[in-house]
Order: structure tokens, then C-alpha cells, then sequence
């Protein structure tokens, strides 16, 4: 599989944030700077920069499903420690979790799992039990993942969790 661009980088030459392959700042002439970022992180955005994109250079959905990324993905790398550095406040997490649930497709089976993760994280275990017993069965990797966030739920566990 080849490897995918970002979605957004910041630059390193200047630290403007921006779409790769649309450089708008004073990136280098090559591309190998992009493919760096997405391998190391280096260049990749913070929490509040994803947020700050929003509208400007990504849709809101899109910017809200990436800072959320950039708020689990030091939890999920560092296993049970967790981060050294908290990616966002408490407060900023539960008002992207309000805000990415709102823009989440009730119909839709995946984002009605991610709704019921952001329930889970946000310590909301009831409404997070009550999407799981509504779910129909997928015969695959989501069944595994969903039965896992409920055991979660139940436990009263708010804690990101890597998936295998």
C-alpha cells in the first residue's frame, strides 16, 4: 500500500500551516519534507492548529476527526503510561467531542461506533451503552472494537485504548 500524504502539515521553513502539494508559504522545493511529516510527525499539527484549520483549510469534520486524532494517538503509542504531555485540556477535548458528535452521521454504522467512543472518553457511559445495544452486528473488526468500548463503558473507563 502506498503511503498517504497528511491532510495537513505545518511547514517547517516557516511553520504555516497548510495542505500538502498546495504550498501557500516557503516550503522547500521538494516534496520529501511532506513524507517526513507523515512518517515522524515532525511537522504534523497540534490539537488547537487542526481546530484553527477548520473552515480555512479543511472542512470542520474532517479538522474535528483530526485534532481528535492528535488528542488519542499519544495514548495509544505510549500504552499504559500514556503521554508524557496532555495533547489539549479537559475542556477543550469535551468541547470537540460535543462538537465532532454533532457533525457525525446518525445513519451511518462507523460514525455511530466513533460517537459511542467519543461518549466513552467523555465519561458519558450511558448514552455510549445505549448506542452499543442499539448496534447490528457487523461480522467484522467492529464487532471486536464495539464489545471492547462496552466491556469500557461498563467499567466506567474513560481511557483511550489502542485496537489490535
Amino acid at each position: 500500500m502506498l503511503p498517504e500524504n497528511p491532510a495537513l502539515v505545518k511547514c517547517p521553513a516557516c511553520g504555516t500551516l497548510l495542505v500538502p502539494l498546495e504550498h501557500r508559504c516557503e516550503a522547500p522545493d521538494d516534496d520529501d519534507w511532506i513524507m517526513q511529516a507523515a512518517f515522524t510527525g515532525q511537522c504534523l499539527p497540534s490539537f488547537e492548529e487542526y481546530l484553527m484549520a477548520a473552515g480555512e483549510l479543511l472542512d470542520e469534520k474532517t479538522a474535528c476527526m483530526l485534532a481528535l486524532h492528535a488528542r488519542n494517538d499519544p495514548y495509544r503509542e505510549q500504552g499504559e503510561d500514556g503521554p508524557a504531555e496532555e495533547p489539549c485540556t479537559e475542556t477543550a477535548f469535551i468541547e470537540l467531542a460535543e462538537r465532532l458528535g454533532a457533525l457525525l452521521d446518525t445513519d451511518d454504522p462507523d460514525e455511530r461506533l466513533l460517537r459511542a467512543e467519543l461518549f466513552r472518553e467523555v465519561g458519558d457511559f450511558d448514552r455510549c451503552i445505549a448506542l452499543l445495544d442499539m448496534r447490528s452486528p457487523t461480522g467484522d473488526e467492529r464487532d471486536d472494537f464495539a464489545a471492547r468500548m462496552l466491556d469500557a463503558a461498563r467499567k466506567g473507563l474513560r481511557r483511550v485504548f489502542a485496537f489490535e
